[in-house]
């Protein structure tokens, strides 16, 4: 079964744009296939566990040059979780939601 979390994270705005570029930067570019790749990472990516999607989302907020618009959407994801956070985690996740 398929969490909030999964489900969000897998279509996430901010992992297709990660991907996207890095495919961009190797192959010169995505024009005209970014429906189809963006299908292919949801697929890809769906099935991700809630800890290793937790982890990956706390790195990107570690970012000091993370666009405002990245850090609502992490901040949001983070929210869905279905498996409780750590100590840390909610401190950190507080303190990000009282910055915005």
């Amino acid at each position: 079964m398929v969490t909030e979390l999964q489900r969000h994270f897998a279509r996430s705005k901010i992992l297709r744009r990660l991907i996207l570029e890095h495919i961009a930067a190797e192959l010169g570019g995505v024009n005209g296939y970014k429906r189809v790749l963006s299908a292919c990472i949801a697929d890809a990516y769906k099935d991700t566990p809630e800890p290793q999607i937790k982890a990956l989302l706390y790195q990107f907020l570690q970012c000091y040059d993370l666009p405002a618009e990245y850090r609502a959407e992490i901040l949001q994801l983070l929210q869905l979780s279905s498996t409780a956070l750590t100590k840390r985690q909610r401190r950190q996740l507080a303190l990000s939601l009282q910055a915005e």
